[in-house]
């Protein structure tokens, strides 16, 4: 039984290491998409040009919170009394100094501000790791870019439901057995 302590152990310092990482990042993104925000608002009455040197940096923070791109309706004239109206990107013309995009943009900045608040929250809030456990194909799926609407997506998740049911009701009729196979196993490698 004492190598079922020390493997505990090792499980347990590599789970909390885990969730210290975790929460690092996202306390990083969130000062760092902070700051920029204050130096956005800043750079509106000082037009400091080395603040156009953070353009890939803040583009990069909304993205990575997941936080979807705006498009403004943009209007300039052409001439001869007419108009052209269409529409742009917010993170594409980042930084702007038009009223509609800058207030555009300091939405979705702070929008990933609160994302990454959330995130660093979650980490320590075990029913996101149970939602998230109960999930996980949903998740690796989405991460590799597979859209959650998709029906390969839904059948996996029966199936992983499917085998979590049956292991869980294999563990519960089975405890003692499992623990000595379990036992045998680590001994006997």
């Amino acid at each position: 039984m004492h190598w079922f302590s020390s493997d505990v152990r090792i499980m347990a310092v590599v789970i909390v290491s885990l969730l210290l990482l975790k929460f690092v990042l996202n306390l990083a993104r969130f000062v760092r998409m902070k700051r920029y925000l204050e130096k956005y608002k800043k750079w509106h009455s000082t037009r400091d040009e080395k603040f156009l040197e953070s353009k890939s940096q803040v583009v990069r923070l909304v993205r990575d919170a997941g936080v979807s791109d705006q498009r403004i309706s943009v209007s300039e004239h052409v001439g001869y009394g007419n108009l052209r109206v269409t529409e742009a990107s917010v993170m594409d013309n980042f930084p702007h100094l038009s009223q509609d995009m800058s207030s555009a943009a300091q939405r979705l900045m702070r929008e990933a501000i609160g994302t990454y608040r959330a995130r660093m929250r979650e980490t320590f809030n075990p029913l996101y790791w149970i939602e998230y456990l109960v999930y996980l194909p949903r998740e690796v799926l989405d991460y590799l870019g597979v859209p959650a609407e998709s029906i390969f997506v839904k059948v996996l998740q029966i199936v992983w439901w499917a085998i979590g049911t049956i292991l869980s009701l294999l563990y519960v009729v089975y405890r003692p057995e499992i623990r000595v196979l379990i036992e045998r196993w680590i001994t006997s490698g």
